[in-house]
């Protein structure tokens, strides 16, 4: 059986999830380690005696690349490819849009514009339909979210600042998806189809920031 890691830090938070052919059988959120251990390696190894296996078990790893805290998620992407080329597995990398989309899909029907702060007011805003991310932008919260919404109608938010999102978009027709940060239980699953079908794998990842060419597409 595929023992598969996801690593969720883009939110100030690590978070190790382990799982079996997609199922969750460990994660740092939920299961008791010591509360020191607040470092991704220290959760891996809770998470590996707490099931009984061993490093080398691992067959893939996935990890959320961004956007979001910057300094969080280059130490996970950091962590990841030390693992990764230790153990000689691929790493499944997946954005933090791409990860909302999949927690969002069968919540509503309408286009999702989920949003990450950064600082001086600006933000990482993108538009989903259904899994796709459609557009994603960086700059002001305003003059991206006018970028990515231009012309949508209603709309449903998601990220820490969907409120403010709304607020912007004029409240009415505005649906709350209630979801504020990636799951990283939903991760391990795109990981896991990932893994299953061969794609998207590579050996090694950067953090997406406000400089990637995705913003400017």
């Amino acid at each position: 059986m595929s023992l598969l890691l996801a690593v969720e830090s883009s939110s100030n938070v690590y978070r190790v999830v382990l799982g079996r052919d997609g199922e969750v059988i460990f994660d740092s959120a939920f299961d008791k380690c010591d509360p020191s251990l607040r470092t991704l390696s220290t959760l891996l190894e809770c998470g590996l005696e707490a099931i009984g296996a061993k490093a080398n078990d691992i067959k893939g790893v996935a990890i959320n690349v961004g956007p979001g805290s910057l300094t969080f998620v280059r130490a996970g992407i950091s962590f990841v490819n030390a693992l990764a080329f230790s153990l000689n597995v691929s790493i499944y990398p997946f954005n933090w849009f791409e990860i909302i989309a999949a927690q969002t899909r069968d919540a509503t029907e309408l286009p999702v514009v989920g949003a990450v702060p950064a600082s001086n007011d600006n933000a990482y805003v993108g538009l989903i339909r259904g899994a796709s991310v459609e557009t994603m932008r960086f700059g002001r919260v305003h003059e991206a979210l006018a970028k990515v919404n231009d012309g949508v109608g209603n709309v449903a938010v998601a990220g820490r600042i969907r409120q403010r999102l709304a607020a912007l978009l004029g409240e009415a027709g505005v649906v709350d998806t209630g979801v504020e940060n990636p799951d990283a239980r939903v991760l391990l699953k795109l990981g896991y189809e990932a893994w299953q079908n061969g794609a998207g794998e590579t050996r090694q990842v950067e953090a997406l920031n406000d400089q990637s060419d995705v913003f400017f597409e």
